[in-house]
């Protein structure tokens, strides 16, 4: 009675538990951040671009103040 009762009880709940838990938050997670992500790095890319051009820009007005 005491044999079968544990094994009976940890079969069924450890299977479905473990493949429906990691199966819906990974998804859910994979399709989140998979968003954000690709906002964020194409936000910084133009940005990053305009900084080394505002740089040339402000140099120029030192120097022709110089």
């Amino acid at each position: 009675m005491s044999t079968p009762a544990p094994p009976s009880n940890r079969s069924p709940p450890d299977p479905p538990m473990s493949v429906s838990s990691p199966a819906k938050p990974r998804k859910v997670s994979s399709s989140a951040p998979v968003t954000p992500i690709e906002d964020s790095v194409s936000f910084p890319l133009p940005p990053s671009i305009s900084t080394p051009r505002a740089f040339k820009l402000k140099t120029k007005s030192l120097y022709a103040d110089a």
